[in-house]
């Protein structure tokens, strides 16, 4: 899971809208709307706050592997996520993606 969508699943579940949790850091709605969709990364000063504001550790914001409680996997990759490997199916349509 990436940072990105760590970030808008704790926005989601705390019940924020971009806009109320922008005023609250003292940015724009824009900047923290690049960090839900990655095309920009938060400075560590904002991954602090971030974190603190969440309740959780930078450490699970930043690590890929790392699931929030309560974040549902489809049941197909939860089936397969601590095996070490993607079910085959998705596999099939990433290669098929990369092939385009």
């Amino acid at each position: 899971m990436t940072l990105a969508e760590k970030l808008r699943f704790h926005r989601t579940a705390k019940g924020y809208s971009q806009r109320a949790l922008a005023e609250l850091l003292g940015m724009e709605r824009s900047t923290y709307s690049n960090y839900e969709t990655g095309k920009t990364q938060p400075s560590i000063q904002d991954l602090l706050r971030l974190a603190r504001l969440y309740g959780v550790t930078m450490e699970s914001l930043a690590c890929e592997d790392c699931i929030p409680p309560g974040f549902a996997l489809p049941e197909e990759m939860h089936r397969h996520r601590f095996k070490g490997a993607i079910p085959e199916q998705l596999a099939a349509e990433l290669e098929k993606k990369t092939m385009e």
